[in-house]
């Protein structure tokens, strides 16, 4: 739980919080306001491009691959956006950003669900869905401080949060398979209703 809310927290970070270097670009740079707003959109056009690219890929290796990779993407490609001066170049690390971000999404939510039985899934998820505000919250915060030293500065702080997340994503998630390995085998969930009824079918079958 933990490590999905500081993961999407931090990808929300970066997708949002680019949005708190508007003053800083229109006094550092002199960019007018319409370019500054449609260049802190690029991490969201990122994102919604791959959401469901991301899902594909999650289904068949995982949330700890998909968690670690995507956040270590963020990472970079908010590094490179902090690193370069023309402002095109920036825009395209950020939509990169915004691509690579999207991972945290998808994953995230599969991650709390898959922790949980089904009569406490509605209480987790709604707990991992804080992460989004939590995230803006913080970018919110700190973002306009440092972007009073340029809008440079200000990225520095959602890429480290970025890298930190894919540290702690990696680590975590493979303790936690590794404990899950030591596990004896237990009773899965109830199976899809679907499912029971094949079951029930294939049952009475068999008594007949």
């Amino acid at each position: 739980m933990i490590v999905s809310l500081g993961v999407t927290a931090s990808s929300f970070l970066f997708i949002n919080g680019v949005a708190f270097l508007i003053p800083s670009l229109e006094v550092a740079r002199g960019i007018p306001l319409a370019q500054a707003s449609l260049l802190s959109s690029m991490p969201s056009w990122g994102m919604v491009v791959t959401l469901v690219g991301w899902g594909y890929v999650l289904d068949r290796v995982g949330e700890r691959a998909v968690m670690t990779v995507g956040s270590a993407l963020t990472a970079v490609a908010t590094y490179a956006a902090a690193s370069v001066h023309s402002l095109v170049t920036m825009a395209v690390f950020l939509f990169l950003g915004g691509m690579a971000a999207g991972s945290c999404n998808s994953a995230g939510g599969r991650l709390v669900s898959g922790l949980f039985p089904p009569q406490q899934r509605g209480l987790a998820m709604g707990i991992r869905q804080t992460a989004q505000p939590l995230g803006i919250a913080l970018g919110a915060l700190v973002i306009p401080e440092l972007a009073e030293r340029g809008p440079n500065a200000g990225l520095m702080f959602p890429a480290a949060a970025c890298a930190v997340a894919a540290v702690a994503s990696s680590s975590a998630l493979s303790t936690r398979r590794a404990n899950l390995a030591k596990r004896p085998p237990q009773q899965s969930w109830p199976a899809p209703i679907a499912g029971r009824r094949r079951y029930g079918a294939y049952t009475r079958c068999r008594r007949c």
